[in-house]
C-alpha cells in the first residue's frame, strides 16, 4: 500500500470529512517513549474502504479535526491491540477512538492467541505477508523513507478484512455479546491518565506490612511526580521492585539508607530527603489500614487449589476455543481464593463459563 502523505491542516480536514461518509475506519499510530515518560506521538495511519493516508502530525499545529473524527465517528473505528494507540492518542488529542474494533482481542474470542501479533493474524486468516518490523525506527525524523511507509501503511491495510472475517465468526460461534462486553472496558479514561496521587494503585505491595505498604504508596506517588516532571521512564529513575524493596526496609536514617544493597548508592543519596521525610510521615501515622489485600505466600492446600483452578480454567478455554486470558488470569484467581470478589471472572458471561464452577471448586 502506497501512502498519502498529509502535512497540513486543510488537506486533514478535507480526508476527515471525506472519511466520515465511509462504513469504517482503519486506524494505528507511529510514536516514540523509550526515552520519555509521555509517549511522542510521530505518525497516524488511517485507512477507509477506498482511501489511506498518512497523516504527519509533526508538521501539523491542529489536529483537532483529527480528534473529532476517531471520537464521534459513528462507524466502527478498528484497531489491532488497542490499548497502546488509546493511551498516545488520549495524550496526544485528549480523546479516545469511539465505537472500536479490536481485531486482537475479537481474534482471541475465535481461538487465537491473546497476544496475537497483526502480521500473524493477517498471515493466518488472510493469508498475506506485511512488510518487516521497522520496531526500531526513529518515528520522529524526517523524511520517512520508503520502507518506513510501507510497514506503516500495512499496519491498516488489512484491518477492513479482518474485521468484517472476524465479525462473521463471532456471529457464527455465539461470541459476539460477549466480545462487545470485553472490549467496552477498554473506554476507561482514568486507563489512560496517569494522576500522581493514583500512581500506587500499579504497585503491587500485598507482601508489605501496613506501614510499608503506605510507605510504597508515598514513594509512588514521589517518583511519578518526578519522572513526569522529567518526562523521564520511571524505570530511569528507580524500578518497581526497588520501590518495593525499599519501602519494605523502610530506612529511618543515613544509615540505614547506605546499608541497603541492590538499589544504586547515588540513588540513595540523590533522593534521601525524600525517602526518609517519607518514611517519617509514615511512622508518626497513628491509625492506618492496609492498601492491598494480603498478598502472603499460600499454603501448600491454597498452592494446590490454584493448580486446580487454573487447570479448569484451561479446560474451559479449550472447550470454549477462547484464549483463557480473556475469561481470566492467574492473578485473578489468586485474589478470589483470598476473598475478593469484585474480579472479572465473577461477573457476566465470565461467570456463566468458568466463574461459578471456580467458586465450587473454592467451596469444596
Amino acid at each position: 500500500m502506497s501512502a498519502h502523505i498529509i502535512n497540513n491542516k486543510k488537506d486533514l480536514q478535507a480526508y476527515c470529512d471525506y472519511a466520515k461518509t465511509r462504513p469504517w475506519l482503519a486506524l494505528d499510530t507511529e510514536f516514540l517513549r523509550e526515552r520519555t515518560y509521555y509517549a511522542k506521538l510521530c505518525l497516524v495511519q488511517l485507512a477507509t474502504d477506498e482511501r489511506d493516508c498518512a497523516i504527519d502530525v509533526l508538521a501539523i499545529d491542529d489536529l483537532s479535526a483529527l480528534a473529532e473524527l476517531i471520537s464521534e465517528h459513528d462507524a466502527p473505528v478498528i484497531l489491532h491491540s488497542s490499548r497502546q494507540d488509546f493511551e498516545v492518542l488520549f495524550q496526544s488529542l485528549g480523546v479516545l477512538p469511539s465505537n472500536v474494533f479490536d481485531t486482537q482481542m475479537a481474534a482471541a474470542f475465535c481461538g487465537s492467541n491473546m497476544q496475537i501479533a497483526y502480521a500473524a493474524i493477517v498471515k493466518e486468516r488472510l493469508g498475506n505477508e506485511v512488510a518487516a518490523s521497522q520496531a526500531r525506527t526513529d518515528w520522529s525524523k524526517r523524511p520517512l523513507s520508503t520502507a518506513q511507509l510501507t510497514y506503516a501503511m500495512e499496519d491498516v491495510e488489512f484491518l477492513g478484512e479482518l474485521r468484517d472475517s472476524l465479525i462473521v465468526e463471532l456471529e457464527q460461534n455465539g461470541r459476539l455479546p460477549w466480545y462487545e462486553e470485553a472490549v467496552s472496558e477498554l473506554y476507561t479514561i482514568e486507563d489512560y491518565t496517569f494522576p500522581p496521587e493514583l500512581a500506587w494503585r500499579r504497585m503491587k505491595g500485598g507482601r508489605l506490612s501496613v506501614r510499608s505498604q503506605h510507605v510504597l504508596k508515598g514513594l509512588s506517588i514521589w517518583r511519578e511526580r518526578k519522572v513526569q516532571k522529567m518526562d523521564i521512564p520511571r524505570t530511569w529513575l528507580i524500578k518497581d521492585p526497588e520501590l518495593v524493596a525499599l519501602a519494605a526496609q523502610s530506612p529511618t536514617t543515613m544509615e540505614d539508607l547506605t546499608n541497603i544493597s541492590d538499589i544504586a548508592p547515588r540513588f540513595l543519596e540523590k533522593n534521601a530527603k525524600q525517602i526518609l521525610s517519607e518514611v517519617t510521615r509514615v511512622n508518626e501515622e497513628h491509625s492506618i489500614e492496609a492498601l492491598w489485600p494480603d498478598e502472603r505466600p499460600f499454603n501448600n492446600f491454597q498452592r494446590n487449589q490454584v493448580k486446580k483452578a487454573m487447570q479448569l480454567l484451561n479446560e474451559v478455554a479449550e472447550k470454549t476455543n477462547m484464549a483463557s486470558a480473556l475469561i481470566a488470569t492467574k492473578r485473578d484467581v489468586e485474589s478470589i481464593l483470598r476473598g475478593a470478589r469484585d474480579k472479572a471472572p465473577l461477573h457476566g458471561w465470565r461467570y456463566d463459563v468458568y466463574g461459578e464452577q471456580l467458586l465450587e471448586l473454592f467451596a469444596e
